[in-house]
């Protein structure tokens, strides 16, 4: 796993409470990758009874990619329920994450911001007052749409 993959993995663990159970399937950051993995788990699972409440991918395309194998593989009795289950992502780029949200293709998004301006202030700052700048710094990522507005999952299952 990427250090990238790492860190937002472990911000979800740290977020869900000890009684959620996540499966975690590796993918390659595209939808075609999100697709595959999740088909061939749930053909991995076909003869076991399980839940999926919620697609939750490192990234918009791989929950993508997910929500389209799930929809695909459900059975006739339970494709009405799969089709609904919510799925959210990362990164909120206004063309495709933030866009699925507001046609109702993904539940919500983390809108990752650019981290290039940020960049070069630091560069600036580093180079003007002849300080080292900190070896990590961080962006502040947001809810789309805003937690406040999102239903609590409970609510929706």
């Amino acid at each position: 796993m990427s250090s990238v993959s790492r860190e937002r993995y472990e911000g979800l663990r740290a977020t869900l409470p000890a009684n959620v159970q996540l499966v975690n399937l590796r993918g390659k950051w595209t939808e075609e990758s999100g697709y595959r993995s999740v088909c061939s788990w749930m053909k991995l699972m076909r003869a076991q009874k399980f839940r999926i409440d919620l697609i939750c991918g490192q990234n918009d395309v791989m929950a993508m990619g997910a929500k389209k194998a799930v929809k695909e593989l459900a059975n006739e009795l339970d494709r009405d329920r799969l089709s609904s289950i919510p799925a959210t992502g990362c990164d909120g780029v206004p063309n495709t994450g933030q866009a699925w949200v507001r046609a109702g293709q993904l539940s919500a998004t983390v809108i990752v911001p650019p981290s290039c301006g940020k960049t070069i202030a630091l560069m600036t700052r580093a180079l003007q007052t002849k300080v080292q700048p900190a070896e990590h710094t961080f962006t502040d990522p947001e809810s789309f749409p805003p937690l406040e507005s999102l239903k609590p999952l409970s609510a929706r299952l």
